[in-house]
């Protein structure tokens, strides 16, 4: 049996590869539902909660939030809920590509409160070297 060494010349490369990829990241927009429009009522309909990632920059709504992140990669994004019972259903897969400044991707969640009481939200916005789970930048929100 012979076991392969990726050796130091192969990790050299990988890591180029990795400060090249993060080098090409340019600052998108992320746009979303602003929590305090969703008017959760426990035991109601769930309420749609989106967000959208943009390669370039468009004025928010009313009912939106806005931020800079990093765009130019696979991006993933996930909703953390917490208290009052509040559930958050993806409708999305976690990971979208916006890859240029003329790329979009939107996820959604159904947010539904099973009781009274205050909620929270944030977001978590990743971007992916290539389609592995390295990370090149996260945002927290």
């Amino acid at each position: 049996m012979t076991l392969r060494s990726d050796g130091p010349g192969n990790q050299e490369i990988y890591a180029e590869e990795i400060d090249q990829a993060r080098q090409q990241l340019f600052k998108g927009q992320l746009v979303h539902t602003d929590a305090r429009t969703l008017r959760l009522v426990a035991g109601a309909d769930p309420r749609p909660f989106r967000v959208d990632v943009l390669g370039s920059w468009r004025r928010a709504s009313p009912g939106e939030a806005q931020a800079p992140v990093s765009a130019g990669a696979q991006i993933g994004v996930k909703l953390h809920c917490s208290g009052a019972g509040v559930r958050c259903t993806p409708l999305s897969s976690e990971r979208r590509n916006v890859l240029s400044k003329s790329d979009g991707a939107t996820w959604m969640w159904d947010v539904s409160a099973q009781r009274p009481g205050k909620v929270s939200f944030a977001l978590t916005v990743t971007a992916y070297f290539r389609e592995s789970d390295t990370v090149l930048p996260r945002s927290r929100l």
